[in-house]
């Protein structure tokens, strides 16, 4: 819940609360008085909609950096941050004016939507309290660094994990799968972030917990026969989506393989890279699953329609896409088998054919070197 500050006497507080300002022209902001040094401390709390807090999509607290300098959320608490002790979890969560970027301490630099460990000067920024009996939020100058630029470029090597990018109507989002042997498939406080929705209009993915809780950085403790990550997404409006396998480190032996349940499809997104698809608007949580290993993969499906095209009607256009170029032709023809239109397919991945001006029932024949 948002709270308008609309008094200008109000005095805000130079503490850990973050606010979210804006300004309808380009303006200069003056601080005045002492910098601030050392301990600061915030009160969070936890107001559940549910009996279960820790997966109950509450507890969110806007907090803000109060130094002149960055902080690093990589420090170890007791060296810089009081935070595990406190019921606070080891995520936090920046707006980027379109979606949430997430990050998990020791986790993937950067996580998704490009969320680091670094929290720049002024820099407001969400953590989440794990209990219903409220929690506190703890920096001191041991968290603080003063130069942040390296730390956006750096990677751990070690970590193994898997970045999926989805974009659609030039916006896109992103989720991590990684691995970590103290984890479990349930939420985890310590390893995985919840999904926070960005913008109406942009697209959204998140994965599945065991539990059922939407994370936008589920760590799990390895990979097993038959092991599936469901997926879910919000797609802002009807037309094309791209799920995109982004980044890829670790995972040699481990096949990563999507199911399109609603297309019967089954996708090899290290071979393709990628999977082209026609969605409406709305939440779908129920249509792919992540396969990381080759057990109860349905095999006929992979064989017959992994370079199918797939043919749809939007704003009544025949729209025709596939994952790769398709060469040959469209036809389309009434009930009666009478040619209504054709055209051909030179090499493109996607094709359009205008129906505004038809009434009726129709068949559409995709001839191609798919099949």
């Amino acid at each position: 819940t948002w709270t308008f500050i609309e008094d200008l006497g109000v005095q805000l507080s130079t503490g850990l609360s973050g606010y979210g300002v804006w300004a309808e022209t380009a303006s200069v902001v003056e601080f005045n008085g002492m910098l601030n040094m050392g301990a600061v401390s915030m009160d969070l709390t936890n107001s559940p909609g549910s009996s279960n807090p820790e997966n109950d999509p509450s507890g969110y607290n806007l907090a803000g950096n109060p130094y002149p300098s960055a902080l690093d959320w990589d420090v170890e608490d007791g060296q810089g941050w009081t935070r595990t002790s406190s019921n606070v979890a080891l995520s936090l969560y920046f707006w980027n004016g379109t979606q949430y970027a997430s990050y998990v301490k020791g986790g993937p630099n950067p996580g998704p939507n490009g969320g680091t460990n670094i929290i720049p000067p002024h820099q407001g920024f969400f953590v989440k309290c794990t209990s219903v009996d409220g929690g506190t939020l703890t920096v001191d100058d041991g968290a603080r660094v003063h130069s942040g630029q390296p730390f956006y470029k750096e990677e751990n090597d070690a970590i193994e994990f898997i970045r999926f990018q989805l974009t659609g109507d030039s916006l896109s989002d992103e989720m991590i799968v990684q691995l970590n042997e103290l984890a479990s498939h349930n939420v985890d406080d310590l390893f995985d972030a919840h999904k926070m929705y960005g913008c109406e209009e942009a697209p959204q993915v998140y994965s599945f917990a065991l539990d059922n809780t939407k994370l936008s950085i589920n760590t799990i403790p390895g990979v097993q026969d038959g092991h599936t990550i469901p997926l879910g997404f919000r797609a802002g409006s009807e037309g094309l989506y791209e799920l995109i396998l982004s980044e890829l480190n670790g995972f040699e032996d481990v096949p990563v393989i999507l199911e399109d349940l609603e297309e019967a499809r089954v996708i090899d997104l290290k071979l393709k890279g990628a999977y082209k698809f026609h969605a409406q608007a709305g939440e779908f949580e129920n249509r792919f699953i992540i396969h990381l290993s080759e057990d109860e993969i349905p095999v006929k499906q992979f064989s017959m329609n992994i370079d199918a095209p797939r043919i749809f009607v939007r704003e009544k256009k025949v729209v025709v896409t596939a994952d790769q170029s398709l060469t040959g032709s469209i036809f389309i023809a009434d009930l009666l088998g009478r040619e209504i239109g054709s055209d051909k397919l030179g090499g493109v991945d996607h094709f359009e054919y205008d129906m505004r001006e038809k009434r009726g029932w129709f068949i559409v024949r995709v001839t191609s070197n798919g099949g």
